[in-house]
C-alpha cells in the first residue's frame, strides 16, 4: 500500500488531532514534501511530538520518510502523462472543452493578479535591470517560455542567455563560470523540479546570486530558495499546466523593466535603427558595385571576342611512316651482333 492507502485504512481509528494532520497530508501532498517539520507542525496547528507520532502510528519512520514517499506518490499521481488520460476518461463531451479551457485560463490570469504584489513585481525588476547578465533557467515544457523572455529582455539591451540545466556536464560547467553580478530567472513549472533544478538554486544561494522564480506553487524547491517569487496559477482542464498566466505575467514584467528603463531603452533602440540604417545603405552600395561590375564585364566579353585574332586554323599535319629496313640490311645487323 502507499501513503494515502496507509492513511485511509487506519484513518477511523486516529484521534481527532491526528485526523486533522493526515487531512493535512491528503489535501496538500506535494506542498508538505517540501515543509519542514516546524512549518508543517504550524500548518495543521499541532507539535512537532505530536506529528511525529502520528506518523508513527501510520508506520512512517520520521518526518524525512514522509516527504520521500510524499514525492514519490506526487511524481506518480501528477505525471502529465496520467493527468491527461485520468482527464480524458472522465470527458463525457467535447461540445463545452474548448469553453472550460479558456474560461480555466482567464481564471489563471484574474486569479495570479488579483493576488500579486507589486512590491515583488517591482524588486523583480530591479534584481533583472540592474545584474550583469540575467540566467533564464526552466525544465520540461516550460521551456517554451524561454525563447520569448530572451527576445523581450535583448530588446531593453539587457545581457541574457538560456541556462541549460538538462546536462549535468554543461550544468556544473556553467555554474563555474558565474559572476557575482549575474542574476538568474527560474521558472519551476511544473509544481514539482527535477533535481537538477534545487540543486541550482542551492548554489545560488550560497554564493549569494539572486533569483527571481516564477512558480505555481510557493514551496517548491526552487521558489523557497529564491530572491523573489511570483506565484502564477496554471491549472487547465486536460493537461497538467497551461502557461497563460505565466507569459502574461512575463509579459508584463519586462512590459514594466521597459517602463523603468525608458530613457536607455529608447537611446538602445535608436543606435540599432541607425545601425541598421548603415547597415541598408552599405548594403545597396555594396550590391550596386557588385551589379555593375557584372555589367560591365558582361559588355567587355563580345568587345575582347572580337579583337582576339582568329587562328589559322591548317590541315593536320601527316606524320610520315618510318623508312622500311631491307633484307641486306638486317642480315648485315644480325651478322654484326
Amino acid at each position: 500500500m502507499d501513503l494515502i492507502d496507509r492513511i485511509n485504512a487506519n484513518y477511523n481509528n486516529l484521534s481527532r488531532v491526528h485526523k486533522r494532520i493526515v487531512d493535512y497530508i491528503t489535501d496538500n501532498p506535494d506542498r508538505a514534501c517540501f515543509q519542514s517539520l516546524k512549518d508543517f507542525s504550524d500548518s495543521v496547528s499541532a507539535s512537532p511530538v505530536t506529528v511525529l507520532r502520528c506518523l508513527d502510528k501510520l508506520g512512517i519512520n520520521g518526518f524525512l520518510d514522509l516527504k520521500k514517499e510524499l514525492r514519490a506518490y506526487t511524481r506518480q499521481s501528477v505525471y502529465p502523462g496520467k493527468r491527461l488520460a485520468s482527464a480524458l476518461s472522465g470527458l463525457n463531451s467535447t461540445s463545452d472543452i474548448v469553453h472550460r479551457v479558456v474560461q480555466a485560463d482567464l481564471d489563471n490570469i484574474t486569479n495570479t493578479f488579483e493576488n500579486l504584489s507589486s512590491r515583488d513585481m517591482y524588486r523583480a525588476c530591479d534584481i533583472l535591470r540592474n545584474c550583469g547578465r540575467v540566467h533564464l533557467v526552466a525544465q520540461g515544457v516550460s521551456k517554451t517560455l524561454l525563447p520569448f523572455l530572451q527576445n523581450r529582455l535583448s530588446s531593453l539591451n539587457i545581457d541574457v542567455q538560456i541556462f541549460d540545466v538538462d546536462s549535468t556536464i554543461f550544468l556544473t560547467n556553467m555554474l563555474s563560470g558565474i559572476r557575482t553580478n549575474d542574476a538568474f530567472f527560474m521558472l519551476s513549472f511544473p509544481r514539482l523540479d527535477n533535481s537538477r533544478m534545487p540543486f541550482l538554486a542551492e548554489q545560488l544561494v550560497k554564493h549569494n546570486i539572486p533569483i527571481v522564480c516564477m512558480a505555481e506553487n510557493p514551496a517548491s524547491a526552487v521558489a523557497r530558495h529564491a530572491t523573489v517569487t511570483l506565484i502564477c496559477q496554471a491549472d487547465t482542464p486536460i493537461y497538467y499546466n497551461s502557461y497563460s498566466a505565466p507569459m502574461v505575467m512575463a509579459n508584463a514584467l519586462v512590459s514594466l523593466m521597459a517602463g523603468q528603463m525608458k530613457d536607455d531603452v529608447q537611446a538602445f533602440q535608436t543606435q540599432i535603427e541607425n545601425l541598421r540604417s548603415e547597415y541598408t545603405a552599405y548594403s545597396k552600395m555594396h550590391d550596386g558595385n557588385e551589379s555593375s561590375t557584372q555589367a560591365d564585364a558582361n559588355e567587355e566579353a563580345p568587345k575582347l571576342m572580337e579583337e582576339r585574332p582568329k587562328r589559322k586554323r591548317g590541315r593536320p599535319r601527316k606524320v610520315a611512316p618510318a623508312p622500311a629496313c631491307s633484307a641486306a640490311n638486317a642480315d648485315d645487323e644480325g651478322a654484326a651482333n
